[in-house]
Protein backbone atom coordinates (compact mmCIF):
# COMPACT_ATOMS: atom_id res chain seq x y z
CA UNK A 1 0.00 0.00 0.00
CA UNK A 2 2.75 2.46 0.60
CA UNK A 3 4.85 1.16 -1.99
CA UNK A 4 3.86 1.31 -5.40
CA UNK A 5 4.37 -2.26 -7.16
CA UNK A 6 5.49 -0.68 -10.74
CA UNK A 7 8.14 1.03 -8.93
CA UNK A 8 11.28 -1.07 -8.69
CA UNK A 9 13.12 1.71 -6.38
CA UNK A 10 9.83 1.64 -3.71
CA UNK A 11 9.91 -2.59 -3.66
CA UNK A 12 13.68 -2.62 -3.19
CA UNK A 13 13.52 0.04 -0.15
CA UNK A 14 10.36 -2.04 0.80
CA UNK A 15 13.37 -5.58 0.51
CA UNK A 16 15.38 -3.35 2.37
CA UNK A 17 12.75 -2.26 5.38
CA UNK A 18 11.62 -6.03 5.30
CA UNK A 19 15.04 -7.35 5.50
CA UNK A 20 15.77 -5.01 8.83
CA UNK A 21 12.88 -6.38 10.23
CA UNK A 22 12.97 -9.97 9.41
CA UNK A 23 16.93 -9.86 11.27
CA UNK A 24 15.56 -7.75 14.48
CA UNK A 25 12.57 -10.55 14.57
CA UNK A 26 14.96 -13.55 14.05
CA UNK A 27 16.20 -12.51 17.15
CA UNK A 28 13.44 -11.23 19.31
CA UNK A 29 11.32 -14.62 18.00
CA UNK A 30 14.27 -17.42 18.14
CA UNK A 31 12.92 -18.69 21.95
CA UNK A 32 9.85 -19.67 19.79
CA UNK A 33 11.13 -21.59 16.65
CA UNK A 34 7.63 -22.34 15.16
CA UNK A 35 6.61 -18.22 15.36
CA UNK A 36 9.83 -17.47 13.26
CA UNK A 37 8.56 -20.30 10.92
CA UNK A 38 5.50 -18.31 10.47
CA UNK A 39 6.79 -14.61 10.47
CA UNK A 40 9.14 -15.43 7.77
CA UNK A 41 6.55 -17.01 5.86
CA UNK A 42 4.34 -14.24 6.48
CA UNK A 43 6.84 -11.43 5.60
CA UNK A 44 8.93 -13.24 2.55
CA UNK A 45 6.34 -15.05 0.69
CA UNK A 46 4.46 -12.27 -0.37
CA UNK A 47 7.81 -9.75 -1.42
CA UNK A 48 8.94 -13.30 -3.17
CA UNK A 49 5.63 -13.74 -5.11
CA UNK A 50 5.46 -9.94 -5.78
CA UNK A 51 9.09 -10.56 -7.63
CA UNK A 52 8.60 -13.31 -9.53
CA UNK A 53 4.72 -11.92 -11.22
CA UNK A 54 7.15 -9.24 -12.76
CA UNK A 55 8.38 -11.89 -14.31
CA UNK A 56 11.67 -9.56 -15.66
CA UNK A 57 15.37 -11.41 -14.83
CA UNK A 58 15.95 -8.96 -12.27
CA UNK A 59 12.93 -10.14 -10.61
CA UNK A 60 13.62 -13.84 -10.71
CA UNK A 61 17.45 -12.84 -8.84
CA UNK A 62 15.51 -11.30 -6.19
CA UNK A 63 13.05 -14.46 -6.14
CA UNK A 64 16.12 -16.64 -5.27
CA UNK A 65 17.86 -14.27 -3.24
CA UNK A 66 14.93 -14.08 -0.94
CA UNK A 67 14.65 -17.79 -0.98
CA UNK A 68 17.78 -18.23 0.17
CA UNK A 69 17.55 -15.06 2.61
CA UNK A 70 14.61 -17.00 4.03
CA UNK A 71 16.96 -20.14 4.69
CA UNK A 72 19.69 -18.63 5.95
CA UNK A 73 17.40 -17.09 8.55
CA UNK A 74 15.58 -20.25 9.42
CA UNK A 75 18.97 -21.55 10.12
CA UNK A 76 20.23 -18.72 12.23
CA UNK A 77 16.71 -18.58 14.01
CA UNK A 78 17.38 -22.65 14.63
CA UNK A 79 20.54 -22.07 16.13
CA UNK A 80 19.85 -19.17 17.94
CA UNK A 81 16.68 -21.04 19.62
CA UNK A 82 19.32 -24.02 20.69
CA UNK A 83 21.51 -21.89 22.17
CA UNK A 84 19.04 -20.38 24.06
CA UNK A 85 17.47 -23.65 24.61
CA UNK A 86 20.89 -25.12 25.91
CA UNK A 87 21.58 -21.61 27.87
CA UNK A 88 18.03 -22.00 29.94
CA UNK A 89 18.57 -25.45 30.52
CA UNK A 90 22.06 -24.92 32.42
CA UNK A 91 20.79 -22.27 33.81
CA UNK A 92 17.83 -24.51 35.42
CA UNK A 93 20.04 -26.93 36.18
CA UNK A 94 21.96 -24.79 38.12
CA UNK A 95 19.42 -23.40 39.78
CA UNK A 96 18.21 -26.87 40.70
CA UNK A 97 21.87 -27.85 41.72
CA UNK A 98 21.99 -24.84 44.41
CA UNK A 99 18.18 -25.87 45.37
CA UNK A 100 18.94 -29.13 46.30
CA UNK A 101 22.72 -28.27 47.65
CA UNK A 102 20.73 -25.93 49.74
CA UNK A 103 18.00 -28.20 50.86
CA UNK A 104 20.62 -31.14 51.72
CA UNK A 105 22.66 -28.68 54.06
CA UNK A 106 19.20 -27.93 56.01
CA UNK A 107 17.45 -31.41 56.10
CA UNK A 108 18.41 -34.96 56.97
CA UNK A 109 18.46 -37.13 53.84
CA UNK A 110 16.74 -39.66 54.72
CA UNK A 111 13.73 -38.48 56.79
CA UNK A 112 13.74 -34.91 55.12
CA UNK A 113 13.28 -33.23 58.54
CA UNK A 114 15.27 -30.42 59.26
CA UNK A 115 18.81 -31.51 60.20
CA UNK A 116 21.32 -30.40 63.41
CA UNK A 117 22.22 -27.11 61.63
CA UNK A 118 18.84 -26.46 60.66
CA UNK A 119 17.26 -27.05 64.02
CA UNK A 120 20.34 -24.91 65.54
CA UNK A 121 19.57 -21.79 63.42
CA UNK A 122 16.01 -21.75 64.78
CA UNK A 123 16.24 -22.64 68.28
CA UNK A 124 18.65 -19.46 67.99
CA UNK A 125 16.23 -17.52 66.81
CA UNK A 126 13.60 -19.15 68.81
CA UNK A 127 15.85 -18.35 72.31
CA UNK A 128 15.77 -14.57 71.16
CA UNK A 129 12.36 -14.56 70.66
CA UNK A 130 11.66 -15.72 73.73
CA UNK A 131 13.82 -13.94 75.88
CA UNK A 132 12.32 -10.47 73.75
CA UNK A 133 8.78 -11.61 74.43
CA UNK A 134 8.75 -13.40 77.90
CA UNK A 135 7.29 -16.86 77.14
CA UNK A 136 8.94 -20.43 77.14
CA UNK A 137 9.55 -23.09 74.98
CA UNK A 138 10.66 -26.67 75.15
CA UNK A 139 13.24 -29.21 73.87
CA UNK A 140 12.36 -32.80 73.62
CA UNK A 141 15.36 -34.97 73.09
CA UNK A 142 13.96 -38.41 71.71
CA UNK A 143 15.83 -41.46 71.25
CA UNK A 144 14.20 -44.81 69.90
CA UNK A 145 14.96 -47.50 72.93
CA UNK A 146 16.94 -50.97 71.62
CA UNK A 147 16.84 -49.39 67.87
CA UNK A 148 20.09 -51.11 67.61
CA UNK A 149 18.72 -54.41 67.78
CA UNK A 150 16.33 -53.59 64.67
CA UNK A 151 19.45 -52.99 62.31
CA UNK A 152 21.25 -56.17 63.61
CA UNK A 153 18.57 -58.23 63.38
CA UNK A 154 16.53 -57.06 60.52
CA UNK A 155 19.25 -55.08 58.92
CA UNK A 156 19.83 -51.58 57.76
CA UNK A 157 17.73 -51.31 55.52
CA UNK A 158 14.20 -51.60 57.80
CA UNK A 159 15.92 -49.71 60.21
CA UNK A 160 16.16 -46.76 57.76
CA UNK A 161 12.04 -47.45 56.81
CA UNK A 162 11.35 -47.25 60.17
CA UNK A 163 13.07 -43.89 61.27
CA UNK A 164 11.16 -42.42 58.25
CA UNK A 165 7.80 -43.88 59.87
CA UNK A 166 8.92 -42.69 62.97
CA UNK A 167 9.67 -39.16 61.12
CA UNK A 168 5.90 -39.25 60.01
CA UNK A 169 4.25 -39.96 62.97
CA UNK A 170 6.51 -37.05 64.95
CA UNK A 171 5.38 -34.40 61.92
CA UNK A 172 1.87 -35.46 61.84
CA UNK A 173 1.63 -34.66 65.70
CA UNK A 174 3.64 -31.26 65.78
CA UNK A 175 2.01 -27.14 65.56
CA UNK A 176 2.64 -25.91 62.53
CA UNK A 177 5.09 -23.48 64.42
CA UNK A 178 7.18 -26.69 65.66
CA UNK A 179 10.09 -28.20 64.55
CA UNK A 180 10.85 -31.72 64.52
CA UNK A 181 14.22 -32.79 63.39
CA UNK A 182 16.70 -35.72 63.80
CA UNK A 183 20.44 -35.39 64.87
CA UNK A 184 21.11 -38.61 63.53
CA UNK A 185 21.16 -42.14 63.91
CA UNK A 186 18.11 -42.47 66.25
CA UNK A 187 17.81 -39.18 68.02
CA UNK A 188 14.90 -36.89 66.66
CA UNK A 189 14.61 -33.57 68.48
CA UNK A 190 11.18 -31.23 68.48
CA UNK A 191 11.12 -27.94 69.46
CA UNK A 192 7.84 -26.59 70.86
CA UNK A 193 8.03 -22.74 70.82
CA UNK A 194 4.90 -20.06 73.10
CA UNK A 195 3.92 -23.09 75.24
CA UNK A 196 3.90 -20.90 78.69
CA UNK A 197 4.12 -18.28 80.31
CA UNK A 198 5.83 -19.21 83.45
CA UNK A 199 7.53 -22.42 84.08
CA UNK A 200 4.88 -24.24 85.68
CA UNK A 201 2.70 -24.13 82.68
CA UNK A 202 5.43 -24.88 80.29
CA UNK A 203 6.07 -27.64 81.94
CA UNK A 204 2.51 -28.89 81.70
CA UNK A 205 2.31 -28.34 77.61
CA UNK A 206 5.75 -29.66 77.67
CA UNK A 207 5.00 -33.17 79.55
CA UNK A 208 1.20 -33.46 77.66
CA UNK A 209 3.35 -33.12 74.34
CA UNK A 210 5.50 -35.70 75.41
CA UNK A 211 3.07 -38.12 76.21
CA UNK A 212 0.89 -37.92 73.16
CA UNK A 213 4.42 -38.77 71.45
CA UNK A 214 4.46 -41.78 73.39
CA UNK A 215 1.20 -42.38 72.39
CA UNK A 216 2.53 -42.54 69.09
CA UNK A 217 4.48 -45.47 69.16
CA UNK A 218 1.94 -47.56 71.10
CA UNK A 219 0.04 -48.51 67.28
CA UNK A 220 3.20 -51.20 65.87
CA UNK A 221 5.10 -50.26 62.74
CA UNK A 222 4.45 -52.37 60.30
CA UNK A 223 7.46 -52.45 57.21
CA UNK A 224 8.03 -55.51 54.54
CA UNK A 225 6.27 -57.67 56.50
CA UNK A 226 7.52 -57.17 59.47
CA UNK A 227 5.83 -55.77 62.98
CA UNK A 228 8.01 -53.74 65.41
CA UNK A 229 7.04 -52.62 68.85
CA UNK A 230 8.79 -49.27 69.56
CA UNK A 231 8.98 -47.26 72.30
CA UNK A 232 11.07 -43.86 72.96
CA UNK A 233 12.55 -42.37 75.76
CA UNK A 234 12.26 -38.46 75.86
CA UNK A 235 14.46 -36.14 77.80
CA UNK A 236 12.88 -32.65 78.13
CA UNK A 237 14.33 -28.91 78.87
CA UNK A 238 12.56 -25.46 79.28
CA UNK A 239 13.73 -22.38 77.65
CA UNK A 240 15.29 -20.10 78.41
CA UNK A 241 15.19 -20.09 82.34
CA UNK A 242 19.08 -18.70 81.79
CA UNK A 243 21.56 -17.47 79.22
CA UNK A 244 21.90 -20.90 78.06
CA UNK A 245 23.05 -21.27 73.99
CA UNK A 246 21.18 -23.74 71.65
CA UNK A 247 24.48 -26.50 72.57
CA UNK A 248 23.87 -26.00 76.20
CA UNK A 249 20.19 -26.82 75.85
CA UNK A 250 20.66 -29.68 73.84
CA UNK A 251 23.13 -30.78 75.55
CA UNK A 252 21.18 -30.74 79.28
CA UNK A 253 17.54 -32.33 76.99
CA UNK A 254 20.18 -35.22 76.09
CA UNK A 255 21.06 -36.02 79.56
CA UNK A 256 17.44 -35.51 80.49
CA UNK A 257 16.82 -38.44 78.16
CA UNK A 258 19.65 -40.56 79.28
CA UNK A 259 18.10 -40.55 82.89
CA UNK A 260 14.68 -41.98 81.65
CA UNK A 261 16.70 -44.49 79.67
CA UNK A 262 18.24 -45.20 82.89
CA UNK A 263 14.91 -44.92 84.57
CA UNK A 264 13.35 -48.19 82.72
CA UNK A 265 13.04 -46.32 78.90
CA UNK A 266 9.74 -45.75 77.64
CA UNK A 267 9.31 -42.28 79.28
CA UNK A 268 10.16 -38.82 79.96
CA UNK A 269 12.21 -36.48 82.12
CA UNK A 270 12.94 -33.27 82.57
CA UNK A 271 15.92 -32.12 82.96
CA UNK A 272 16.99 -30.83 86.71
CA UNK A 273 19.72 -28.57 88.01
CA UNK A 274 21.37 -31.71 89.63
CA UNK A 275 21.84 -33.40 86.28
CA UNK A 276 24.64 -30.75 85.64
CA UNK A 277 26.80 -31.78 88.79
CA UNK A 278 26.64 -35.19 86.78
CA UNK A 279 26.80 -33.47 83.50
CA UNK A 280 30.00 -31.20 84.12
CA UNK A 281 31.76 -34.78 85.74
CA UNK A 282 30.70 -36.57 82.88
CA UNK A 283 32.31 -33.97 80.38
CA UNK A 284 35.61 -33.09 82.98
CA UNK A 285 36.07 -37.07 83.03
CA UNK A 286 35.98 -37.13 79.16
CA UNK A 287 38.45 -34.34 78.85
CA UNK A 288 40.89 -36.06 81.38
CA UNK A 289 40.31 -39.38 79.86
CA UNK A 290 41.50 -38.02 76.43
CA UNK A 291 44.44 -36.26 77.80
CA UNK A 292 45.49 -39.45 79.60
CA UNK A 293 45.49 -41.46 76.63
CA UNK A 294 47.97 -39.20 75.17
CA UNK A 295 50.12 -38.52 78.27
CA UNK A 296 50.63 -42.07 79.60
CA UNK A 297 48.18 -41.86 82.45
CA UNK A 298 47.13 -45.54 82.07
CA UNK A 299 48.28 -48.38 84.38
CA UNK A 300 47.67 -52.14 84.16
CA UNK A 301 47.18 -54.43 87.38
CA UNK A 302 47.14 -57.78 87.17
CA UNK A 303 44.77 -59.72 89.91
CA UNK A 304 46.05 -63.49 90.06
CA UNK A 305 44.23 -66.38 88.90
CA UNK A 306 44.64 -69.37 90.94
CA UNK A 307 44.27 -73.06 90.94
CA UNK A 308 42.46 -75.00 93.26
CA UNK A 309 45.80 -76.54 94.49
CA UNK A 310 47.14 -72.85 95.22
CA UNK A 311 49.18 -71.97 92.36
CA UNK A 312 48.80 -69.07 90.29
CA UNK A 313 47.86 -70.15 86.35
CA UNK A 314 47.41 -66.27 84.93
CA UNK A 315 46.57 -63.07 85.37
CA UNK A 316 44.10 -60.68 84.52
CA UNK A 317 44.88 -57.62 83.29
CA UNK A 318 42.53 -54.29 85.22
CA UNK A 319 43.17 -50.84 83.91
CA UNK A 320 43.94 -47.86 85.98
CA UNK A 321 44.18 -44.02 85.44
CA UNK A 322 46.91 -42.69 87.60
CA UNK A 323 45.17 -39.34 87.85
CA UNK A 324 48.13 -36.46 88.35
CA UNK A 325 45.53 -34.74 91.48
CA UNK A 326 43.82 -37.18 91.76
CA UNK A 327 45.18 -40.46 92.19
CA UNK A 328 43.82 -43.40 91.71
CA UNK A 329 40.78 -43.68 88.98
CA UNK A 330 39.11 -46.82 89.41
CA UNK A 331 37.72 -48.00 85.96
CA UNK A 332 33.83 -47.95 87.38
CA UNK A 333 34.21 -44.16 86.94
CA UNK A 334 35.29 -44.12 83.74
CA UNK A 335 34.65 -46.90 81.57
CA UNK A 336 31.00 -46.41 81.07
CA UNK A 337 31.89 -42.59 79.63
CA UNK A 338 34.30 -44.07 77.69
CA UNK A 339 31.58 -47.02 76.18
CA UNK A 340 29.33 -43.66 75.13
CA UNK A 341 31.84 -41.24 73.94
CA UNK A 342 33.74 -43.62 71.44
CA UNK A 343 37.10 -43.41 73.52
CA UNK A 344 36.51 -47.09 74.45
CA UNK A 345 38.39 -48.01 70.79
CA UNK A 346 41.38 -46.11 72.00
CA UNK A 347 41.35 -47.80 75.39
CA UNK A 348 40.86 -51.08 74.53
CA UNK A 349 43.41 -50.81 71.91
CA UNK A 350 45.86 -49.74 74.55
CA UNK A 351 44.99 -52.17 77.26
CA UNK A 352 45.10 -55.00 74.49
CA UNK A 353 48.95 -53.34 73.61
CA UNK A 354 50.69 -53.13 76.83
CA UNK A 355 48.93 -57.08 77.69
CA UNK A 356 51.06 -58.14 75.19
CA UNK A 357 53.75 -56.31 76.23
CA UNK A 358 53.63 -57.63 79.49
CA UNK A 359 52.93 -60.88 78.34
CA UNK A 360 56.99 -60.23 76.39
CA UNK A 361 58.13 -59.46 79.55
CA UNK A 362 57.08 -62.01 81.69
CA UNK A 363 58.03 -64.86 78.87
CA UNK A 364 61.61 -64.96 79.31
CA UNK A 365 61.14 -65.36 83.27
CA UNK A 366 57.26 -66.80 83.98
CA UNK A 367 54.89 -67.53 81.34
CA UNK A 368 51.64 -66.65 82.24
CA UNK A 369 48.04 -66.63 80.87
CA UNK A 370 47.18 -62.90 80.69
CA UNK A 371 42.91 -62.31 80.56
CA UNK A 372 42.15 -59.44 78.49
CA UNK A 373 38.53 -58.14 78.48
CA UNK A 374 37.54 -56.94 75.53
CA UNK A 375 34.83 -53.85 75.27
CA UNK A 376 31.73 -55.22 73.11
CA UNK A 377 32.44 -52.06 70.77
CA UNK A 378 35.69 -53.06 70.35
CA UNK A 379 34.85 -56.68 69.44
CA UNK A 380 32.70 -55.82 66.55
CA UNK A 381 35.25 -53.41 64.79
CA UNK A 382 35.79 -54.89 61.32
CA UNK A 383 39.75 -55.33 61.86
CA UNK A 384 39.18 -55.95 65.47
CA UNK A 385 41.14 -59.74 64.23
CA UNK A 386 43.82 -58.29 61.91
CA UNK A 387 44.97 -55.85 65.12
CA UNK A 388 45.17 -58.73 67.22
CA UNK A 389 47.06 -60.94 64.39
CA UNK A 390 49.66 -57.57 63.99
CA UNK A 391 50.00 -57.09 68.14
CA UNK A 392 50.94 -60.89 68.55
CA UNK A 393 53.37 -60.40 65.27
CA UNK A 394 54.92 -57.47 67.09
CA UNK A 395 55.44 -58.31 70.20
CA UNK A 396 56.34 -61.63 69.66
CA UNK A 397 54.48 -63.48 71.89
CA UNK A 398 53.15 -67.06 72.11
CA UNK A 399 49.57 -66.47 71.28
CA UNK A 400 48.54 -69.39 73.56
CA UNK A 401 49.58 -66.87 76.32
CA UNK A 402 46.75 -63.91 75.52
CA UNK A 403 43.68 -64.87 76.57
CA UNK A 404 40.56 -62.56 75.48
CA UNK A 405 37.03 -61.94 77.71
CA UNK A 406 33.82 -60.67 76.52
CA UNK A 407 30.28 -60.38 77.87
CA UNK A 408 27.56 -62.67 77.05
CA UNK A 409 25.79 -59.26 75.71
CA UNK A 410 28.74 -59.54 72.91
CA UNK A 411 27.87 -63.11 72.08
CA UNK A 412 23.74 -62.42 71.93
CA UNK A 413 23.97 -59.18 70.03
CA UNK A 414 24.77 -61.17 66.83
CA UNK A 415 25.36 -64.77 67.33
CA UNK A 416 26.26 -64.76 63.82
CA UNK A 417 29.26 -62.75 63.97
CA UNK A 418 30.43 -62.99 67.35
CA UNK A 419 31.35 -66.95 66.51
CA UNK A 420 33.12 -65.98 62.89
CA UNK A 421 35.30 -63.25 64.83
CA UNK A 422 36.10 -66.10 67.55
CA UNK A 423 36.83 -68.24 65.06
CA UNK A 424 39.31 -66.33 63.16
CA UNK A 425 40.46 -65.35 66.73
CA UNK A 426 40.94 -68.45 67.95
CA UNK A 427 43.05 -69.54 64.60
CA UNK A 428 45.73 -67.57 65.61
CA UNK A 429 45.91 -69.57 68.95
CA UNK A 430 44.36 -67.09 71.03
CA UNK A 431 41.61 -68.25 73.62
CA UNK A 432 38.46 -67.00 74.67
CA UNK A 433 35.86 -67.42 77.71
CA UNK A 434 32.81 -64.94 78.62
CA UNK A 435 33.36 -62.76 80.92
CA UNK A 436 30.55 -62.74 84.21
CA UNK A 437 27.61 -65.01 82.35
CA UNK A 438 24.35 -62.36 83.44
CA UNK A 439 25.90 -59.10 84.01
CA UNK A 440 25.47 -57.73 80.76
CA UNK A 441 28.52 -55.56 80.40
CA UNK A 442 32.14 -55.87 81.47
CA UNK A 443 33.01 -52.44 83.35
CA UNK A 444 35.39 -52.13 85.80
CA UNK A 445 36.94 -53.33 89.20
CA UNK A 446 38.78 -52.22 92.07
CA UNK A 447 42.18 -52.50 93.45
CA UNK A 448 42.02 -56.35 94.18
CA UNK A 449 38.80 -56.89 93.71
CA UNK A 450 37.07 -59.08 91.74
CA UNK A 451 34.12 -57.20 89.92
CA UNK A 452 32.78 -57.08 86.36
CA UNK A 453 35.97 -57.22 84.46
CA UNK A 454 38.47 -54.45 83.00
Amino acid sequence: MLFAPESMPDQLFLTFLLVGVIAAAVTTLSALFPAIMFFLLVTILPITWSFFSLGTNLGMVLVGLFLFFMLLMLKTAYRLNTILAETLTMRHDKVMAEATIHHQALYDELTDLPNRRMLFDHLGQEVARSFRHGYLGAILFLDLDNFKNVNDSLGHALGDKLLKAVAQRLSQRLRQEDIAARLGGDEFVILLSEIGKDSSQASVRAQRVASEIQQLFLEPFRNDGHTLYVSASIGIVLFPLDESDPGDLLQRADVAMYRAKEDGRDRFRFFQPAMQKALDTRLTIEKGLRKALETDQLELYYQPQVKADGNIYGAEALVRWQHPERGLISPVEFIAIAEETGLIYRLGDWVLNAACEHIRQLSAVCPLVVSVNISPKQFREPDFVNRVRDLIVAHRIDPKLLHLEITESTVLDNIEQTIERMEAIKSLGVSFAIDDFGTGHSSAASHGERSEGW
